[in-house]
């Protein structure tokens, strides 16, 4: 049954009161998602045009997707360091370079990450094989790389 609009006023009001303005936040209180959709507390369906900010490509509450995490969190972990191997971390390698022209994988667990890990694998390059005082980067300009300074 779908929440009073009066319940989802108090969670407006609540996460004023507890986030950070990064962002406008909009008068709608998610409840869940499906597929291309997200529904908020009163039953409405929003297309997600934004896709979890770029998360879900697959959309949202994806069978496959859901299957994979159920099984991984029958196993009684989710993660581990970065010096061990899983199965599902080995194949999911393997399909990346099968299906791309990477060497080699590295994951991280943001995007924030990733820009910070290509920066420094670009001024190794750079360093190596350009010298020392090659030291400027190309970005796009007020584009969103992720909240660490380097992104």
């Amino acid at each position: 049954m779908p929440a009073s609009p009066t319940k989802s006023l108090e969670y407006q009001k609540r996460a004023n009161d507890v986030f950070m303005q990064l962002y406008p936040h909009k008068d709608v209180v998610i409840d869940h998602g499906d597929g291309s959709y997200l529904y908020d507390m009163e039953g409405n369906k929003y297309l997600d045009c934004a896709v979890g900010i770029a998360v879900c490509a697959l959309g949202h509450n994806h069978p496959s997707f859901n299957k994979a995490i159920t099984e991984q969190l029958d196993k009684g972990f989710t993660m581990v360091a970065g010096s061990f191997a899983t199965e599902p971390k080995v194949k999911a390698a393997e399909i990346l370079i099968n299906n791309s022209h990477l060497d080699k994988i590295f994951f991280t667990n943001s995007g924030a990450e990733a820009v910070e890990g290509s920066l420094k694998l670009a001024r190794a390059w750079a360093h190596e094989n350009k010298g020392a005082a090659c030291k400027e980067f190309i970005v796009f300009a007020n584009a969103f790389h992720g909240r660490t300074y380097g992104a």
